[in-house]
């Protein structure tokens, strides 16, 4: 139910009268003396009936009027992301306050803003209100009290996922995941993507799959884990998709081809020998037979390939573990100028709009999986700081 953020459009776009999943309140709540007590209901009827969306300064009738930005010295997102957990007990974590963002032609009051409060299905409901001890739920596109058939059902809900679930999760899905995604976050920042020439794959970026038993069970246990899992795992095919066609585009380009034709010129090759001239001979005693060396048995169509790889890589200075390594010391910065002419230029920003659209969508997963981790620690008081050692090269968690 929770959203990443929340537009004027979305906002205009939900449906008139009442509904189940989001209430709208005036704005004029704020100023009265039993807001409290009807935040605090509300926020109970949401989380206790599988979540849903509070809209504070918009009438029943859709009538915006909005809110002020600050209430005293705090800004008000900030002042109901602190009151909201305790209106409620067990003090609730699953909840996220958005500002509408507003259209071009906007029908938001100047000065004003419109709050979204969005509630989860709170894994540690029933939520009870702390103003009047009331348990309630959403019927009929109200907030009612919860009758006690439905709280029976909720408590027994609070069986699973039980302490050993709860347990197995944090350690063997959540740790390794946020592990993954902090690395992964980390190079799509400095889009760095690890293309391999040889298994035609990005090799930092391998998605969260295939899932393991425990990791169906948390995934299918929550429907926000199973969307932004989807939406992150189909990102990085489309991010695989983009990196084969900028490296097919490269390759095929006369950028590439006049930059390899002027590094292998014999003046180059010359350049090099005396470059490094107390490691020429490793290479043979001749200008032709050090061009062959360089690249080894590689074809003419393997070289370029292999070229494109060290150019998209962006690699620095190569040490002498690759024979390649004097002639791209010598001229990768040529190499490198590749992706910033066009019509490269424009297959390499398609890669990196990819990258930036799959960095955030890392950061809302992220978010979800924090909270969820939250949640499951404080219901079951598990500690998760230093659980677990992550083994990147076994890509395995190993209990301490």
């Amino acid at each position: 139910m929770k959203k990443e953020r929340w537009t004027e459009s979305e906002l205009l776009a939900l449906p008139s009268g009442e509904h189940d999943y989001f209430e709208r309140k005036s704005g004029d709540v704020l100023n009265d003396s039993g807001f409290r007590e009807k935040l605090a209901k509300a926020v109970s009827a949401f989380a206790n009936s599988g979540g849903g969306h509070l809209i504070i300064g918009v009438k029943d009738n859709g009538t915006v009027d909005g809110i002020p930005e600050v209430r005293g010295h705090t800004s008000t997102r900030e002042w109901c992301e602190q009151l909201i957990p305790n209106l409620v007990s067990y003090p609730l974590q699953d909840f996220r306050v958005h500002i509408v963002e507003p259209r071009a032609e906007t029908i938001i009051p100047t000065g004003r803003i419109v709050i979204v409060i969005d509630v989860g299905d709170s894994m540690l409901a029933p939520h009870q209100s702390e103003s009047n001890k009331v348990y309630y739920y959403r019927a009929a596109g109200h907030s009612a009290p919860a009758p006690h058939h439905f709280l029976e059902v909720l408590r027994e809900r609070e069986g699973y996922p039980s302490q050993r679930i709860a347990y197995a999760w944090l350690n063997f899905v959540i740790a390794p995941w946020l592990r993954i995604l902090e690395i992964e976050q980390e190079n799509l920042a400095s889009r760095k993507f690890g293309w391999n020439r040889i298994s035609k794959t990005i090799e930092n970026f391998s998605g969260l799959g295939p899932h393991t038993a425990v990791e169906i069970q948390f995934i299918q246990s929550y429907g926000a884990v199973k969307e932004a899992v989807t939406e992150h795992d189909d990102g990085i095919s489309l991010l695989a998709k983009e990196v084969r066609s900028l490296v097919g585009f490269i390759e095929k380009s006369s950028l590439l081809a006049d930059r390899y034709a002027r590094a292998t010129s014999s003046e180059a090759i010359r350049e090099i020998r005396r470059k490094y001239a107390h490691l020429s001979n490793s290479y043979g005693a001749s200008d032709a037979e050090m061009n062959v060396g360089l690249f080894g048995t590689m074809s003419r169509e393997q070289q370029f390939s292999f070229l494109t790889e060290l150019t998209v890589n962006q690699r620095d200075d190569l040490d002498l573990s690759m024979n390649v390594w004097p002639l791209w010391n010598s001229y990768g910065e040529s190499f490198l100028e590749i992706l910033d002419l066009a019509p490269v230029l424009h297959e390499w920003n398609k890669v990196t709009g990819v990258m930036e659209t799959q960095l955030e969508n890392d950061r809302g997963l992220v978010q979800i999986i924090e909270n969820i981790r939250h949640e499951l620690a404080f219901k079951y008081g598990e500690p998760y700081e230093d659980q677990t050692l992550w083994n990147a090269d076994s890509q395995s968690v190993v209990k301490r």
